[in-house]
């Protein structure tokens, strides 16, 4: 019997008023949260983290859910990317008590940081104004495109 390939999916909604819908599916695993953008902007904080892991070192994206986290923990591995989802109770307890895991998954970077960067080149940057979000950062998103086309050229 074949099994079929994992197939991660994300998608980023409108942003309203510093709120912005997020959803996350892989198999059975379905997550779907609004992310604060009161602390932080965190598609910034994932473009700059997906650079990273491009490059292959392993970074982390924080998205506040006020007062939770969830943490996106991406770490290199010899086969690939493993993402581990967390989630924080409370952003002022770092004891690790408060933590817990939501989802594991380690695969190829295809099939682990492509979805990601899809869902971020389906954004409209005219979306993004003051009042409801920040500016998409177009040249970090350009630079991560760059090195995801040159990276599909090698194999």
């Amino acid at each position: 019997m074949k099994t079929k390939p994992l197939k991660l999916q994300v998608e980023f909604g409108m942003p309203q008023y510093k709120w912005l819908p997020v959803e996350l599916t892989i198999g059975d695993f379905h997550l779907k949260f609004q992310a604060s953008g009161v602390l932080n902007d965190p598609l910034a904080d994932l473009i700059s983290c997906l650079l990273l892991v491009m490059q292959g070192v392993d970074a982390s994206v924080s998205w506040w859910l006020e007062p939770a986290e969830l943490a996106f923990q991406f770490n290199i591995q010899p086969q690939g990317i493993q993402l581990k989802i967390s989630e924080l109770d409370d952003w002022h307890s770092i004891s690790p008590q408060f933590k817990q895991q939501l989802f594991c998954l380690e695969a190829s970077q295809q099939i682990v940081l492509l979805p990601f960067w899809r869902a971020l080149q389906k954004l409209n940057p005219a979306d993004f104004n003051r009042k409801n979000w920040f500016p998409l950062p177009i040249k970090k998103l350009e630079k991560l495109t760059n090195l995801i086309k040159a990276r599909k050229q090698l194999g």
